[in-house]
């Protein structure tokens, strides 16, 4: 059996995110991906199953780093405003740093490749920030909403912030996310 090369594999995923921003799912072959990543077909087959598992796991890997870059920082005993900007804002930088990731994530979730399963799998991930949402809510700090109407509150409109941005359509200035934050906390705050 062949040794893993994480240096191949972490080439394999970063062309495949690149091709697939540029040309879609349908229009990337493993030979398009193999070639941009300067490995053989076969190697892919050492680290995936076949293609659909290989974006499979690359949409929960980006997910969970998405997650990740999102609570780096967080400081769990502050106020409730303060948590929420952090997850606010934190959710803008990963979107603004990683556009590629971005975009990866946005037209995997909104593909047929998105199976139950793998939603589900996401979803987890995502656990830890609904828990400080549902700490808010416990609190009585915001509103108890339910987490399909918190997602399109809060995270749609940064979503088409990011488009916007990433398009070159509108440049997203600093003043325009904070009045974007007070906005959508002036909607959640229960006082």
């Amino acid at each position: 059996m062949r040794s893993l090369d994480l240096d191949k594999r972490d080439a394999v995923c970063k062309s495949a995110v690149r091709l697939i921003n540029q040309l879609g799912f349908d229009g990337v072959s493993i030979a398009k991906i193999a070639k941009d990543a300067h490995v053989s077909p076969a190697t892919i087959y050492i680290y995936f199953e076949n293609k659909e598992d290989m974006l499979k796991q690359l949409y929960l890997q980006l997910k969970q780093d998405m997650v990740d870059f999102i609570l780096k920082d967080f400081k769990p005993g502050q106020d409730h405003k303060a948590n929420f900007k952090h997850l606010f804002y934190q959710h803008w930088f990963f979107f603004y740093q990683y556009p590629d990731s971005f975009a990866f994530i946005e037209q995997f979730a909104n593909s047929p490749l998105l199976t139950c399963s793998c939603a589900e799998m996401g979803f987890r991930f995502y656990q830890p920030i609904m828990a400080i949402i549902h700490g808010a809510q416990q609190a009585g700090a915001v509103k108890p909403i339910s987490q399909a109407l918190y997602n399109a509150l809060v995270f749609a409109p940064l979503l088409q912030l990011a488009k916007l941005h990433a398009s070159g359509r509108q440049s997203i200035q600093p003043q325009d996310l904070e009045q974007v934050f007070e906005i959508i906390w002036a909607g959640l705050k229960t006082d």
